[in-house]
């Protein structure tokens, strides 16, 4: 049985400093350019490599400046400065679960992070409750943004989260790549990706085809329990609006084009406490 059944998919980047640069032999997403990856172990006594196997092809992406290679891209990433040796991005593949979602995101989590580093979590709507459309739509409104960011907020005070932290500051809405910026149409239309996606909500449905709807406004926490605990309450909170979302007649205004949706005031959220269970 899914745990939150409104939402199709999710998958996080994660972005920090490694002191290795292939954490736990992860498939990185690899802005993280900064030091050439080892010589392949299949080299032999004259250095000479086999050509074929998974280090090669890593070594191979690397010299040829980042293209696509085995699910991995590499490309620089000037918006990440950590003291780790490897700095930039890892992605996560899309989960169902949170099982599965926990042990990778234990695995993969940064050595070292700052306040350059964000922690940006994509969801999809499931299909199978309703229009998709409709559904991913619900979220273009204003209301959705007020009743996300308010139980977050609300998450961050029960939770402890130090006043003054990245993870306030991110929320007032002026990290120039999470800005508070609501333009969810333009985002929903652009199909590569360009400056308009740097919001707090950046509606990327269009994208590289993704269909995801990228929540851009959490830091990295120094400690990871923080950033597991605060990825599973947007999941709970984003998986609350649909489910009352679901239930109603969305129709579009002849003159503002915006979904109606139900006053989400008396919706009740399980909070989830900082420590992972």
């Amino acid at each position: 049985m899914r745990q939150f059944p409104m939402i199709g998919a999710f998958g996080v980047e994660l972005e920090g400093g490694w002191n290795s640069p292939y954490p736990n032999s992860y498939l990185w997403d690899g802005n993280m350019r900064g030091a050439e990856p080892p010589w392949p172990s299949c080299a032999d006594e004259d250095d000479e490599r086999c050509g074929e196997c998974d280090e090669c092809a890593d070594w191979e992406d690397w010299n040829n400046g980042g293209d696509e290679c085995e699910g991995r891209y590499r490309h620089g990433d000037g918006s990440v400065t950590t003291r780790g040796e490897w700095n930039g991005e890892i992605a996560t593949p899309p989960y169902t679960s949170l099982t599965k979602f926990k042990e990778d995101f234990n695995k993969v989590y940064p050595n070292v992070v700052n306040s350059s580093c964000g922690m940006h979590l994509h969801i999809s709507v499931n299909a199978a409750m309703g229009d998709a459309v409709s559904l991913y739509s619900s979220m273009m409104t204003p209301r959705f943004k007020e009743f996300i960011l308010a139980g977050i907020k609300r998450w961050g005070k029960k939770a402890g989260v130090r006043p003054g932290s990245a993870f306030w500051r991110r929320l007032e809405g002026t990290n120039s790549y999470c800005l508070d910026a609501w333009n969810p149409d333009a985002q929903a239309r652009a199909r590569h990706r360009d400056g308009v996606r740097y919001a707090m909500f950046n509606f990327c449905f269009s994208c590289e085809g993704r269909g995801t709807l990228e929540y851009r406004f959490l830091p990295m926490f120094e400690n990871k329990a923080f950033g597991e605990a605060a990825i599973i309450q947007l999941l709970r909170l984003t998986n609350a609006y649909l489910k009352v979302a679901a239930k109603q007649t969305l129709k579009f205004e002849d003159d503002a084009e915006e979904i109606e949706v139900p006053s989400m005031d008396n919706v009740e959220v399980e909070e989830t406490h900082w420590v992972a269970d």
